[in-house]
């Protein structure tokens, strides 16, 4: 996959959208399977990693375009921070986007934040 291509076509690869969820106090992660199911409807083929349960898999990583990382809470949001550092070093170029509290992905120096959006490029 060349690093400069844009567009649609390029997310609906399978591989090119990841959501990983990093604790859900033992439940199943439906904030992930919510937003996977959201974009298989529109024509996606997410991956999905949960990573309470799971070890961080880097062959995930390596084809991912964007990465969506599920911190509902103080314990995921560490959790979330290291695998956001992992995936940095795994795939540079690739968009992270934790649905909250970006600012504490930014601050660890993991990326840096936009200011319009939540996502880190």
């Amino acid at each position: 996959m060349d690093v400069g291509e844009r567009g649609d076509g390029v997310l609906r690869r399978r591989g090119s959208i990841l959501l990983i969820s990093c604790y859900e106090l033992g439940h199943q992660p439906l904030s992930i399977a919510s937003a996977a199911a959201f974009l298989e409807r529109a024509g996606y083929t997410p991956g999905t990693l949960d990573i309470s349960v799971e070890s961080f898999d880097v062959e995930s990583v390596v084809p991912a375009r964007f990465v969506g990382i599920s911190v509902p809470m103080h314990t995921a949001l560490r959790l979330g921070v290291r695998v956001a550092e992992q995936i940095r070093q795994t795939n540079p170029t690739c968009h992270i986007c934790p649905p909250r509290a970006s600012s504490a992905f930014s601050n660890r120096g993991v990326a840096k934040a936009s200011s319009e959006q939540e996502c880190i490029s």
